[in-house]
């Protein structure tokens, strides 16, 4: 039983109603006797002399019309009574715990945010996380990079949480909260025919079309599922440029520098660019990306379940509505996703006709 409970159950206010005090006072000795099992350590512990915690605890029993303590033995033990009145409180500790953390953070000790986001969808959601939990935190840190630049940074403590693709697989120390999902796409300059006369896209096409293959580098969560991708399909392409920026791989692709992979949140969040790219399906098996906040084992969890709460609403009402606008065909393959039963992630269509 910890000292929570006892400080809880005090109140020095003057002039208390004196039958709450000896209830207030016969239950803080009770805890610290069930903490200590003795009545001179519960003394100890409460700061007063052993009669006064007997006549407290004996005013208790009064007040509640039985007997908690067994006098009768040495050492004083708890009758059936006391052991379920002890029981009770303990029960209720956790709980009491929980309500005075969430009082004193939404009332007098706002936490802080401090969030690393990755570069791909940092323009559409930084500065709704910041307006929407403004009121809740006491100020909010916002790093952009590379999930796999930021990862040392959460591992430091220097960061909360991160709001990335990368779901860390390997690591068994990590909460992950998935908040939405979406394919990836491919992209290719307006003016170059990717498929001339109708013909189906390929690999192969895409091999020897003469442009290079844009990706992003491997520290970043999309050009590290790229590698993997290409590897696992024996997929090799002549050419390659290699950038750290979802945006520079749009800029050069709507330049004509190449073709590339991309995600429908790069191009709503830079839609005149991604007006001067054309978007296609990718081929099969297409490359997912679930984007997820990350937090270490036993961080805050009404945070990083806030967090995600925000960043659901907002791909919802605005993103997933504006990727649609972009590209209608991907309208049907972009998700949000909860943590459902046994942890199995449960996904919901982003976009609503009347929403497009």
């Amino acid at each position: 039983m910890g000292k929570l409970l006892e400080e809880t159950l005090t109140d020095d206010t003057p002039g208390r109603n004196p039958a709450h005090a000896i209830l207030q006072d016969g239950a803080r000795a009770f805890v610290a006797f069930g903490a200590t099992r003795s009545l001179s350590e519960a003394a100890k512990r409460v700061g007063k002399s052993q009669p006064s915690v007997s006549r407290d605890v004996a005013g208790l029993e009064a007040a509640l019309g039985v007997t908690l303590l067994d006098r009768s033995t040495r050492p004083i033990r708890l009758t059936p009574e006391g052991d379920a009145l002890l029981r009770f409180l303990d029960s209720e500790q956790t709980e009491l715990t929980h309500l005075l953390q969430g009082l004193r953070e939404a009332n007098a000790i706002r936490p802080s945010l401090r969030i690393g986001i990755c570069e791909s969808v940092a323009w559409s959601y930084a500065d709704v996380i910041a307006s929407r939990l403004a009121s809740r935190l006491s100020d909010i840190r916002i790093v952009v990079a590379s999930s796999g630049a930021m990862l040392p940074e959460l591992d430091a403590g220097e960061l909360d949480m991160l709001f990335c693709s990368n779901p860390f697989a390997n690591r068994n120390d990590l909460n992950r909260i998935p908040v939405f999902e979406e394919p990836s796409i491919l992209i290719f300059p307006k003016p170059f025919d990717l498929a001339p006369l109708g013909t189906p896209i390929t690999w192969e096409s895409l091999r020897t079309c003469g442009l290079p293959h844009i990706r992003c580098s491997k520290m970043n969560a999309a050009g590290q599922s790229e590698v993997n991708y290409f590897n696992t399909h024996a997929l090799e392409f002549p050419g390659r440029i290699v950038v750290n920026e979802n945006s520079l791989l749009l800029k050069l692709t709507a330049e004509g520098h190449g073709w590339a992979l991309a995600r429908p949140t790069t191009l709503a969040q830079y839609p005149d660019l991604a007006r001067e790219v054309n978007a296609v399906p990718m081929l099969p098996p297409v490359l997912l990306r679930r984007a997820s906040i990350i937090t270490k084992k036993g961080a805050r969890p009404w945070v990083a379940d806030a967090v995600a709460g925000v960043i659901r609403d907002h791909y919802e009402a605005s993103v997933a509505p504006a990727i649609a606008r972009l590209v209608p065909w991907v309208r049907d393959s972009l998700y949000t996703v909860k943590t459902g039963d046994f942890g199995k992630p449960v996904r919901h269509a982003a976009v609503r006709f009347a929403a497009v």
